[in-house]
């Protein structure tokens, strides 16, 4: 139990740490505008995360069972967690319909004025990449898998996007793009592995 807390611990200092870092880097090879449109994105996107807002990834990993027996308990999991994924799935389809369909607004009026189907391409997927880390994570707490949760939290919020921002220098569209498939696809992965 404590390795676990230490773990936890270490990795949310890292976590915290990259972020600085994230920011730091990305002022310094992004234009101004540019980095507007990253810094503003990022709280955008982790804000369009409707159920995760109203709690999804707190209550997903009070909701698990810790009492049913072992039979009864994999029926209860796969319930849980395929009301979930359509909760998550219905809230995403909404707002990726309203960025799609009205994808001027949504870049003037949220994002500062960044326009363009890269941006609209890219905020989907900044969103759904979110989205599949707070539930995948949920989902590891509430099994209590904190080496899992420890691995998400490292890979998804400081490996990636500090890799991409020095992969894809100044272009902040390719960052949420291709930090979101990289937060969705390990995601995914982890919670296939976890219910298999």
């Amino acid at each position: 139990m404590k390795r676990s807390i230490l773990g936890s611990t270490v990795v949310q200092g890292l976590v915290a740490i990259s972020i600085f870092a994230a920011f730091r880097l990305a002022s310094r090879t992004m234009t101004e505008d540019a980095f507007s449109y990253f810094a503003l994105g990022k709280r955008i996107f982790g804000m369009l995360n409707l159920p995760l807002m109203l709690g999804l990834g707190l209550s997903l990993p009070r909701s698990l069972p810790r009492g049913i027996s072992e039979d009864r308990r994999g029926i209860y999991v796969m319930n849980l967690v395929l009301g979930a994924v359509l909760l998550l799935a219905a809230s995403h389809l909404l707002v990726f319909g309203l960025i799609t369909g009205f994808p001027n607004e949504f870049s003037t009026k949220l994002l500062g004025g960044a326009a363009g189907a890269r941006v609209t391409v890219s905020s989907i997927f900044a969103i759904a990449g979110l989205g599949a880390h707070g539930f995948s994570v949920g989902i590891s707490r509430g099994l209590l898998n904190f080496k899992v949760v420890n691995y998400l939290k490292f890979m998804n919020l400081a490996v990636f996007p500090i890799i991409l921002i020095l992969v894809k220098w100044g272009q902040p569209s390719e960052i949420f793009l291709w930090t979101g498939c990289c937060q969705l696809l390990n995601s995914t992965f982890i919670i296939v592995v976890l219910i298999k």
